[in-house]
């Protein structure tokens, strides 16, 4: 047997595969490698192509098995699912405790270790794989059906989902190179932090991708459950703010510091095009350190060699648990409930902590001007960044909510163009009434005199020329 050609084997290795499928039947091509080492070596190219690592006994088979250069070289893509310890029948009415947070923080942080510490031995100039990191515990899903019929007549039997939903895995800053070493042959990291495994915190998923110095795809996608070559970053990271807008929205900050726009604006350095959707949580640390209060051209400040694109759709919240918006001083209506003993009658019979939180209960919107002084910070500090973007051709940024305001950055034909666009709230009403013209423009944002001449810096470097700057309404 071991002296057909490799491409005949390969040919009855397919159809043994799709008869047995055919048939309904689990299929193994590992049996067939004790044919000869001809027949070995094209079933484990196949076998070890795509590994699932999904337990720590599986972990360490595949540490055993890459100690053969021959396999080592056989492996494109591994899917790494990090699982978390499981939990007893009374802990399902229970919400995570800090000690199950931290020991799941523990198991998350040194099962990504060591395999970086296992991929990190590979030679530099091994072929590249892909990555893919998730994580899950297996009680969350166990006796799923019979569960749910429970747990919808009470949240005291049974929390399901709602017990782990603000539970973030972090991966430990303090980590060092030493335990998790960079590695160079991964060029696609894909990090999966959705509700149907676990949320993993968007800190550190951009810290992980930190440690992979040759990538060239990242694909983050997030959820928050609080309310072609080319260098590209897309993050997808949902962020619903209070519904009810007399509550503060909560802070993200770490002393006085948001992780995730630091972490993002080290990673954006080494790309080509940056987009951030789904309007999350950003601060002006995304673009400019907050300990360099003005610009200068220090070798230490943060430097773009290559990106062209910047689109940053934003919450109108700042990750220090401020709104981005007030309410019009114009605006004289304040009957909007504000009774603080006011709740949704679905509500009542549960103890407070297993009800909708405060800030959900009631849908108030009454905030659609913007506070200068949080937009001021977040524009100056792109502006800055601009200066060290020498290929930079578009910069978008751009907050949601009822009111909306917008900053686009071009640069077109030799020229730099600066556009500010507003959708206020009152355009509804407003409508298509040309007495309403004049009205209609001074609504329109109109940036302080330090926003513009910080811009203004900027189309020097990126055409020769001066800067043309328009204010537009949102639609035109």
């Amino acid at each position: 047997m071991d002296l057909l050609p490799p491409e005949l084997i390969s040919l009855v290795l397919n159809h043994l595969k799709i008869a047995r499928d055919h048939e309904g039947r689990s299929f193994s091509l590992a049996p067939y490698a004790t044919l000869g080492r001809h027949w070995q070596a094209i079933i484990e190219r196949r076998t070890f192509a795509k590994i699932r690592i999904h337990t720590a006994k599986r972990l360490e088979e595949f540490q055993r098995i890459v100690t053969n250069p021959s396999r080592r070289s056989c492996v494109k893509r591994i899917n790494l699912v990090v699982r978390l310890e499981s939990y007893d029948v009374q802990a399902r009415a229970q919400w995570e405790t800090d000690e199950d947070r931290q020991q799941n923080n523990k198991i998350f942080t040194s099962t990504i270790c060591t395999l970086f510490k296992i991929l990190s031995s590979w030679p530099n100039d091994a072929a590249s794989i892909e990555l893919s990191i998730q994580a899950m515990c297996p009680s969350d899903f166990l006796d799923m059906k019979q569960r749910r019929k429970p747990a919808a007549r009470s949240r005291l039997d049974d929390l399901l989902q709602k017990r782990y939903e603000r539970s973030y895995l972090q991966f430990s800053r303090t980590t060092t190179d030493v335990q998790c070493p960079p590695v160079p042959i991964v060029n696609y990291l894909s990090i999966r932090g959705l509700r149907n495994k676990r949320l993993i915190e968007p800190a550190s998923s951009v810290f992980i991708a930190s440690k992979l110095p040759r990538l060239n795809r990242v694909e983050l996608l997030m959820k928050d459950e609080y309310n072609a070559f080319e260098m590209r970053f897309d993050l997808k990271f949902q962020y619903e703010p209070p519904r009810d807008q007399h509550y503060a929205p909560p802070d993200v900050t770490v002393d006085g510091s948001d992780l995730l726009s630091s972490a993002l604006r080290d990673l954006s350095q080494r790309l080509e095009s940056l987009h951030i959707d789904d309007f999350t949580v950003l601060g002006p640390e995304l673009f400019w350190p907050l300990n360099s209060k003005e610009y200068s051209v220090s070798v230490n400040l943060p430097f773009w060699p290559n990106l062209k694109e910047v689109v940053v759709n934003y919450a109108p919240v700042t990750p220090s648990g401020e709104w981005l918006q007030e309410r019009d001083p114009e605006d004289t209506d304040t009957d909007d409930n504000t009774d603080p003993e006011y709740y949704n009658a679905r509500e009542e019979g549960y103890p407070e902590s297993v009800r909708v939180p405060l800030e959900d209960r009631r849908c108030i919107h009454f905030r659609f001007n913007l506070i200068a002084s949080h937009a001021n910070r977040f524009y100056i500090s792109a502006a800055w960044a601009a200066l060290r973007m020498p290929k930079l051709r578009q910069m978008i940024l751009q907050t949601d909510g009822i009111s909306r305001y917008s900053l686009e950055y071009e640069v077109r034909a030799g020229t730099s163009r600066l556009t500010w666009r507003t959708l206020d709230s009152a355009d509804c009403l407003i409508g298509g009434d040309p007495s309403t013209k004049q009205a209609r423009a001074e609504r329109l944002y109109q940036p302080d005199a330090r926003v513009l001449e910080a811009w203004e810096n900027v189309a020097p470097e990126h055409t020769g020329r001066g800067l043309e700057t328009e204010f537009k309404e949102w639609w035109d």
